[in-house]
């Protein structure tokens, strides 16, 4: 009796490790595809990710380009600013000279104001 009980409890164990086997080959199979779609989607994502960083860092230098081509212009354009109102400076100037070589008797009156009180 004692031999049939110890090859049943050797069969229990036999069939035991059997199955822990079978189970640990299985959850290595899942977890070896788990990984393998996880460093799919993770590939994905990263590709993705780069190529919406390319754009941004293109987008960003172009916008640079733009900025840098506004700052020339203001610039420019101030320097062209204060060079006209030198040049309207200079010409108040030449008109004052002028206005002033002019002989009083040939010049024009200015016209004589209404009073504020008088009514037409």
């Amino acid at each position: 009796m004692e031999l049939i009980l110890s090859f049943l409890a050797l069969c229990v164990a036999m069939s035991a490790l059997w199955l822990s086997s079978t189970i640990s080959k299985r959850s290595e199979e899942e977890a070896s595809a788990f990984l393998l779609r996880a460093r799919k989607e993770i590939k994905t994502s990263l590709s993705t990710i780069n190529h919406h960083l390319n754009e941004m860092e293109s987008n960003i230098n172009s916008l640079g380009g733009t900025v840098s081509d506004l700052n020339s212009r203001s610039s420019k354009n101030k320097g062209n600013v204060d060079t006209l109102r030198s040049d309207i400076e200079a010409l108040r100037g030449d008109l004052s000279a002028l206005d002033e070589s002019i002989p009083k008797q040939y010049r024009k009156q200015p016209p004589r104001r209404a009073s504020p009180h008088a009514h037409h």
